[in-house]
């Protein structure tokens, strides 16, 4: 396998974009980036949800920055007129499981069954994992942007290293009890070998998925 053909392997495999029906609230994953808050306004306008959670601290990587990532992704959302009144914010988050656990506890008060998980593409099956794992009681679907590998690589060419460590952390994360179990395929497992002998090791877990 060649490395390009495993990149597309695993971005193939991490995202995961549903046919979206009406939910209750959309929830968007805390980050630097603001793509997915843009694609978030979207939603609500043709009506997929009635209140927007933006959700997020100041994570790894904004540490520096005088705004948590979800007091910016609200900035965008307010951008995009959505009223201030439907946005709801969690801002102490630091991960991906506490993005869910901690807007679940902020949320508390609210009537909700159904939610729209909105997130950075190579995201969206691994928060949709720890989503039915941490926060079990609503029905999820997930989204992102529509844009290809090509498209993505040529705004973010970092994210092959953010790809690999998400891809496994959906395959060992379940073990531990973070996420719920996706099915993968044998592929995958020599895709992210590919890449890690290639060098893309910066997100990477400590488990040797190359040993055999």
């Amino acid at each position: 396998m060649n490395q390009n053909k495993a990149i597309q392997i695993i971005w193939d495999f991490c995202v995961q974009r549903d046919n979206l029906s009406p939910a209750d609230f959309l929830l968007v994953l805390g980050t630097r980036e603001i793509s997915h808050a843009n694609h978030a306004a979207s939603l609500y306008k043709l009506g997929l949800a009635k209140k927007v959670a933006v959700t997020g601290g100041n994570a790894k990587g904004t540490l520096d920055d005088h705004f948590t990532e979800s007091a910016r992704m609200k900035a965008v959302l307010l951008n995009h007129h959505v009223p201030n009144e439907v946005i709801i914010m969690e801002n102490k988050s630091a991960n991906t499981g506490e993005n869910f656990l901690f807007s679940k506890k902020v949320i508390a008060d609210k009537v909700v069954h159904r939610g729209i998980i909105v997130a950075k593409p190579y995201m969206t099956k691994r928060a949709l994992a720890t989503a039915k794992k941490v926060w079990s009681e609503i029905q999820w679907q997930v989204t992102a942007q529509d844009i290809s590998l090509d498209e993505y690589l040529s705004v973010d060419p970092d994210c092959i290293n953010a790809m690999v460590g998400d891809c496994e952390r959906i395959i060992k994360y379940p073990e531990i009890g973070f996420q719920v179990e996706m099915p993968y395929q044998s592929e995958i497992i020599e895709a992210i070998c590919v890449l890690r002998k290639a060098g893309y090791t910066k997100y990477a877990l400590e488990y040797d998925f190359c040993a055999n």
